[in-house]
């Protein structure tokens, strides 16, 4: 128990060779594959996920509730974590299997972008991930949610020289190609090209690739970030959910206010536009600045939460405020995937008819007629 608290700390998992995956979709993704070496359980989660443990091949060890609470890195404990070894693969592993397609992030630094990208990662079929450089612990618990389990599935090597990793991966036959804004290539055009074996190599989340991996690309394929490339493809959709953290864009806008606009309002602003739904994460005033971005953007609906420390990030809980003119509802706090589930559902309750017509709300009832015999009428002599 004790050693397992010691693999919150980055130095401590490194020591240990070991790394903490907590609820179950990560526990369950963990015993899939093979890595989990040990679970620890409360009384009331083994209740909960009975069926998970049923067939279960390594140690189980009930814990208090205080006990799971040390173990995990979230503000409401699931009560379930295992403890995990790293599938023994190694970078020079991944070259020898001549593989068809690599994804290379290089000094990504946000735990929850690499998890992201291990995801994305793993749903295009790519055979590893190599965080290259001074890259994120990709066992890191925000990193390892953000994977949805695909940290498991995906091997995810860690390579301190970007530039030698590169390089050795072109050597292997792969051809390097990383999205930029000025890219020589469409994405539309690029599918002839991909169909060789493919190393594709993301920078870092503020300054992109640095030179000297820049200089060693095969070719560079067009990012789609043209605002009006955007809206002009989101035209079609019948709903479009849109959020984004400001940050993300910050040394584009930096660099071309003029090119980047709000996108959502953009989108909004258009003569055949979707059903557009935003988001507010909010640390203060939660209902008070969704509705005025609701109004400014020209939303049709909203979800509104409140995020600080413990709240929203870094756990697997949310709340929302739903707002759409006209009304409100708050989606009580529960797990994200049922707070999702709703948010779906009142979209589709939200959404127009495939006519254009507007949604009409529920029809009024009409009063029950009273029996004739309370009625009591007169009649009136001439």
């Amino acid at each position: 128990m004790v050693a397992a608290a010691k693999l919150h700390r980055h130095a401590g998992r490194k020591r240990a060779g070991r790394f903490l995956a907590e609820g179950p979709n990560l526990v369950e993704a963990a015993l899939r594959w093979g890595t989990a070496r040990e679970l620890f359980i409360t009384d009331s989660a083994a209740a909960r996920f009975d069926t998970l443990l049923a067939a279960v091949d390594v140690p189980v060890h009930l814990v208090t509730e205080r006990a799971a609470k040390a173990l995990s890195d979230t503000v409401t404990p699931v009560g379930l974590v295992a403890v995990c070894e790293p599938a023994p693969v190694t970078f020079a592993d991944v070259v020898a299997q001549r593989p068809a397609l690599v994804v290379v992030a290089v000094g990504i630094s946000e735990p929850g972008n690499a998890g992201t990208l291990i995801r994305l990662s793993h749903a295009m079929g790519a055979a590893a991930v190599v965080l290259a450089g001074h890259s994120v612990d990709p066992h890191n618990a925000k990193c390892l949610r953000a994977s949805a389990g695909s940290a498991f599935a995906v091997p995810v090597v860690v390579q301190d020289d970007p530039a030698a990793a590169v390089e050795t991966l072109s050597a292997a036959g792969l051809q390097i190609f990383a999205t930029t804004v000025d890219g020589d290539t469409a994405l539309d055009d690029a599918e002839p090209l991909l169909t060789a074996p493919t190393a594709w190599v993301f920078g870092a989340e503020a300054h992109g690739l640095p030179p000297e991996i820049a200089a060693r690309l095969t070719g560079d394929l067009k990012a789609i970030l043209d605002l009006h490339e955007f809206a002009t493809r989101l035209a079609p959709l019948g709903v479009t959910v849109s959020h984004a953290s400001p940050a993300q864009f910050r040394a584009l806008i930096e660099n071309d206010t003029a090119r980047w606009a709000d996108i959502v309002k953009s989108v909004a602003d258009m003569a055949k536009r979707p059903f557009v739904v935003g988001f507010a994460a909010e640390t203060n005033d939660v209902e008070e600045n969704a509705r005025i971005k609701l109004k400014r953007k020209k939303l049709d609906m909203i979800a509104a939460n409140q995020v600080g420390e413990g709240i929203a990030f870094d756990c697997d809980d949310n709340a929302l405020t739903v707002i759409w003119p006209g009304g409100k509802i708050e989606v009580a706090r529960g797990p994200k995937i049922e707070v999702a589930r709703q948010l779906i559902a009142l979209i589709a309750q939200r959404l127009p008819p495939p006519d254009g017509t507007p949604r009409r709300g529920p029809r009024k009832r009409r009063p029950a007629a009273l029996p004739r015999d309370r009625v009591r009428s007169r009649r009136v002599r001439r």
